[in-house]
């Protein structure tokens, strides 16, 4: 017999000397570890990612210095085929991988690539396309790894199947600690809060008595407590990134019961916002008859017209204004809505600026009471995540919007007060300094607002 056949095949390259092995094993596990310490630590400004797209990049490189040790120190080189502690390093490696290239790919927030070579493809292609080229790239890159990641698994778990408890057991208990480990760090970046105070939170939320108007100030309290909100609220309006809070999404519901209660003064008039079906607009910013036919029209006065249509899911608001007909100036329409609910929150709104694409921005403001001091204001940004606006320049100036109901708290059949403004060009001195806002066009005001209830005949 020949025992050569018997021996286990090593790796063409040889195996790396020990002292090599632990060098590179210890270089990857420290570089992996000083970049997750940082997603912790980092001051937001720093920040050009999620804390958690930092973490993972972290967690790839310790995770490849394990793999270094597993392959190196401990099978010496050795390629064994049931060696399934590999197979379960190189699933995680590119779990990370894969979600690192996803979020590039897909995620929010504006995307910068830089190309090289020769050829100057940077000064031909314009920025959009640069990013969607880029994104593009990173989105066949997670298609890819996403691949390998499946394979990787499929083979693991194909090769425990069946297999006694003492050999998937060492690995069950990895995998645990591994999700275990990666929790405790996504609660460090403030990206999953797991700590005490939440669970906290939802007991003190049931308890008895409690009216919609206490909970809400307490989820705003306990969000205010958060040390990963009060990082955002640090940073600049337009830097601040959707609320993916526990405490947000908790008082988003609380909101809209409240919501659902709201009544109309005796003897107010409500517009009815028709619900259509089949021809819902198209949020590009330009106002199509065929997509407004059948909405609620409104004079806003100089000329401009809002248009408000429902399709049971989303409400759309459109707005032509013929008097504005240049393109600089602060052009901006302006939807108020949920105005003093509960004595906390003064409103929530969205504008729509002068941009044909992500032209949408939402906004809240609450005050919160303080015994003995004035309440605390709290002007809050980015707080939707499903809502969309656009707006152009054909001819005069045209707005459209489209709202998620069920994230905006507004309910079908249930009347909501509301003020629309439509700001124009500002009114400037000779120098062009500033001196006032212009106004195309108003409905309604904080004191004296209209309202309206989705749910009126249904246009075929």
């Amino acid at each position: 017999m020949n025992v050569q056949h018997l021996q286990p095949t090593r790796s063409p390259s040889g195996p790396m000397s020990p002292r090599t092995t632990w060098f590179l094993a210890a270089t990857l596990i420290l570089a992996g570890g000083a970049v997750i310490v940082a997603s912790i630590l980092a001051a937001d400004e720093r920040m050009e990612a999620p804390r958690w797209v930092a973490a993972a990049a972290g967690a790839v490189f310790l995770l490849g210095g394990l793999a270094v040790i597993n392959s190196y120190a401990v099978e010496q080189g050795v390629e064994r085929p049931g060696d399934r502690w590999s197979l379960l390093l190189g699933a995680l490696i590119c779990s990370g991988l894969a979600a690192i290239a996803a979020w590039i790919a897909f995620g929010q927030g504006e995307r910068r690539f830089r190309i090289g070579g020769s050829l100057p493809l940077a000064w031909v292609l314009p920025t959009g396309v640069t990013e969607w080229l880029g994104r593009a790239m990173f989105g066949l890159g997670a298609l890819l790894v996403g691949l390998m990641m499946l394979a990787f698994w499929w083979r693991l778990l194909r090769g425990l199947a069946g297999r006694p408890a003492r050999e998937w057991a060492p690995l069950a208990a990895a995998l645990l600690a591994t999700g275990a480990a990666a929790l405790a760090i996504l609660q460090a970046t403030g990206d999953l809060r797991l700590w005490p105070a939440n669970r906290g939170l939802r007991r003190a939320l049931a308890a008895p008595g409690l009216n919609d108007a206490d909970r809400l100030l307490l989820v705003f309290n306990a969000k205010l407590a958060n040390p990963a909100y009060l990082r955002r609220q640090a940073r600049s309006f337009g830097q601040q990134p959707y609320q993916a809070f526990d405490e947000e999404a908790l008082l988003k519901q609380i909101r809209s019961r409240i919501a659902a209660t709201v009544v109309p003064p005796p003897g107010a008039p409500l517009n009815v916002v028709p619900i259509v079906s089949g021809r819902e607009p198209t949020i590009d910013g330009r106002l199509s008859p065929d997509e407004w036919r059948g909405a609620l029209q409104t004079d806003l006065g100089k000329g401009s017209t809002l248009y408000v249509l429902s399709d049971g899911r989303r409400l759309y608001v459109g707005a032509d204004v013929p008097s504005d007909t240049t393109d600089d100036g602060f052009d901006q329409l302006r939807v108020y809505y949920h105005l003093d609910l509960a004595g906390v929150i003064a409103n929530e709104r969205v504008h729509v600026s002068r941009s044909a694409k992500d032209a949408f921005a939402s906004y809240r403001l609450a005050y919160l009471p303080r015994p003995g001091r004035p309440p605390q204001a709290l002007s809050e940004s980015n707080i939707y995540r499903d809502g969309h606006g656009a707006s152009t320049m054909s001819g005069h100036r045209q707005f459209e919007l489209a709202l998620d109901l069920d994230e905006s708290g507004l309910h079908l059949g249930v009347p909501f007060a509301a003020y629309v403004e439509v700001e124009t060009d500002p009114i400037t001195d000779w120098n062009g300094r500033f001196l006032a806002r212009a106004y195309a066009g108003r409905l309604g005001s904080p004191t004296a607002p209209v309202w309206l209830v989705i749910g009126g005949r249904e246009h075929p």
